[in-house]
């Protein structure tokens, strides 16, 4: 179970709560560390958790339970919880950086596909390919995959993305409406999904948490 925290917890961050709970670091590896040291890394890794993540979700928690060590893949109906699990995967991912590092040496980026789809179609020439490049190395979270506009600009941008990440084993998530099967895409697109994810795959069953249901 990943763990959310809250903003009391940021003003006044218990640091051996907050590094033991979490696995970062063991009990004798946390006693190690010089008290200046191991708060300061602390506070480091919570002041770039609240400049990195949209405000939304700074204290998203979740229950989710599966492997985001390898690439995933991460499924369910609108509103059961994928951002706010995926915001906690690099939230998670910061604070590991900071207490085994004391910084932020490999950033997971996150990127709506909607968006991401849309500002490649307002660039042209060296501009996109520099933008596929880009986004071909790196650790990524692809979120809302298969929710863009269909077409086969879309679908050739998404391609050659997933090409370069495939070649350079690179890692990263996906979130989706669709179960892998299910994306509206075509068969060169979806192999190249599961091929990066093997069966790494989790959905979410649930209702939309966004509407408050009688």
């Amino acid at each position: 179970m990943m763990r959310g925290f809250t903003m009391t917890e940021f003003e006044k961050p218990d640091f051996a709560k907050i590094f033991t709970e979490m696995k970062l670091l063991s009990a004798e590896e946390f006693e190690k560390w010089g008290e200046e040291e191991r708060n300061g890394n602390v506070l480091k890794a919570l002041e770039s958790i609240q400049a990195l993540i949209p405000k939304r979700y700074v204290n998203a928690q979740t229950s989710v339970t599966f492997n985001y060590k390898t690439p995933f893949y991460l499924s369910g109906a609108v509103g059961t919880g994928k951002t706010y699990t995926a915001y906690t995967i690099i939230r998670n991912h910061i604070m590991r950086s900071y207490a085994q590092e004391g910084k932020y040496k490999r950033p997971v980026d996150l990127h709506n596909v909607p968006r991401l789809v849309t500002r490649y179609r307002n660039i042209d020439g060296n501009a996109r390919e520099e933008m596929i490049e880009q986004l071909g190395k790196g650790m990524v979270i692809f979120d809302d995959l298969g929710a863009e506009s269909d077409s086969e600009f879309s679908r050739e941008f998404i391609l050659a993305i997933l090409d370069l990440r495939w070649e350079n084993l690179s890692w990263t998530g996906f979130t989706s409406n669709f179960k892998l099967g299910n994306l509206p895409y075509n068969q060169r697109i979806i192999s190249r999904v599961a091929g990066i994810v093997g069966d790494n795959r989790t959905f979410l069953d649930g209702t939309d948490g966004r509407v408050r249901h009688e």
